[in-house]
């Protein structure tokens, strides 16, 4: 998996939560993309604190083309898994971060 593949995965995701309007939405920073520890392509986003303390997650693709999605609260190094979602479709990524969160993705 090269460096041009990956960069397009976590680009892509983007557009899929809202792209530009997401990140003006949500405070989306510090975004990250690499591979987890299955191989498969992942990005990592922090976002503005939302319910349950949620200000972090990571999007990876799976082998099956689709999302698995994990919400962490981070706070003073300590990094707590709040939920996790496996085998997300695209047209479901803005509902499920908007129920999780509290954040809406777009006006």
């Amino acid at each position: 998996m090269n460096y041009n593949y990956l960069k397009e995965v976590a680009a892509y995701i983007v557009l899929q939560l809202g792209g530009k309007r997401f990140i003006a939405m949500t405070g989306a920073k510090n975004m990250s993309y690499g591979k987890n520890g299955k191989n498969d392509p992942q990005l990592k986003i922090q976002v503005m604190k939302g319910k349950n303390n949620i200000n972090s997650m990571i999007i990876s693709l799976n082998n099956k083309d689709l999302y698995d999605i994990v919400f962490y609260s981070v706070k003073n190094c300590e990094v707590k898994e709040v939920s996790r979602y496996d085998d997300v479709y695209c047209d479901m990524l803005t509902d499920i971060f908007e129920t999780e969160t509290g954040l809406k993705t777009s006006l």
